[in-house]
């Protein structure tokens, strides 16, 4: 029977994914073998689950923070992530990395929406690009 705290249910994912992931922590395991844990086991006992019912986001976010903390740090290292402070700092302010970058390559005197595809562009920009047309129709 469900009830109204379907955290308090659901936790006993949470549980059993984590002692998988403390028992797989101790041992010396290459990146293949991280993932393939991941993908191979952890990912596929929530899977039953949610082919049933619909699980609370903030379960689903923290079993995705276990996943990622089993995969950056677990090798001899524990709860040590890979990145070092200086490529820490890179990644938590990664939009603003990604907008300079596109913006200073394919509409430097501009904004995005006078923005031209260009010549021989990326995939990505290529696809960003493909929204435009959606985001123009959107403006009010």
């Amino acid at each position: 029977m469900v009830e109204r705290n379907k955290k308090a249910i659901f936790s006993s994912i949470k549980d059993l994914i984590w002692k998988k992931i403390q028992h797989w922590t101790g041992k010396h395991l290459s990146k293949a073998g991280r993932e393939t844990l991941i993908k191979a086991v952890a990912q596929a006992i929530p899977s039953y689950y949610m082919s049933t019912f619909l699980i609370p986001p903030s379960l689903e976010d923290e079993l995705q923070r276990m996943l990622n903390s089993f995969w950056w740090g677990s090798n001899g290292r524990r709860g040590r992530a890979m990145l070092g402070k200086q490529g820490w700092k890179l990644l938590t302010n990664l939009d603003a990395i990604f907008t300079r970058v596109f913006k200073s390559r394919y509409f430097p005197q501009g904004d995005f929406l006078g923005a031209r595809l260009g010549q021989n562009p990326s995939y990505i920009w290529h696809s960003i690009f493909s929204s435009q047309v959606i985001v123009k129709k959107g403006i009010r």
